[in-house]
């Protein structure tokens, strides 16, 4: 009778073990297909608005803070006291190697994603961003470690060349 008890106990543990465990692994799975390589707009959205009020504090005299609009939608930035950002498109900043800042997004399948300042001909650095999509929401927070480029080397930007220059007119014939 003890021995028929005991083996009815260890049965349902038993049981109840393989239960806890299914929940537990179902639930990590549906949170995994939540994380995939391409980040929701609106989880961009939060990841652009948190980074930028970090660096940027209300201001007395205004200034203007110019950002590539590679990755971002001037409806994703914040309102800053005394700060104006503006987006300049890629093309622009690069023909005229303007100082600006912007997001990069090359590590996707790490879950990083930079911020930095620099121009296109002498390159960019700046701090590493960490984050988390739980649920549609952006759990981001700033790592120890900076990231960097050298000039014309931008990891996601667009793969358009430099313009090419005319050549030199011919010269004329007497």
């Amino acid at each position: 009778m003890k021995l028929e008890r005991n083996i009815q106990q260890n049965l349902f543990i038993s049981l109840l073990l393989i239960l806890i465990l299914s929940i537990n692994c179902v639930s990590q799975t549906s949170e995994s297909n939540e994380e995939s390589d391409v980040i929701p707009e609106q989880v961009m959205e939060q990841i652009v608005r948190k980074v930028l009020i970090h660096y940027f504090k209300p201001r007395s005299q205004k200034k203007v803070i110019y950002l590539s609009d590679e990755l971002i939608k001037q409806s994703w930035l914040p309102k800053i006291k005394g700060v104006d950002f503006q987006l300049v498109n890629f093309l622009q900043l690069r023909d005229k190697g303007t100082w600006h800042h912007r997001f990069n997004n090359t590590w996707e399948d790490e879950h990083l994603i930079g911020f930095g300042y620099g121009s296109w001909f002498s390159g960019f650095s700046g701090d590493m961003w960490h984050f988390r999509i739980s649920k549609q929401t952006a759990k981001i927070w700033k790592g120890k470690s900076e990231w960097g480029s050298s000039g014309m080397d931008h990891g996601n930007s667009p793969d358009i060349p430099l313009p090419i220059p005319p050549p030199p007119p011919m010269p004329k014939k007497p």
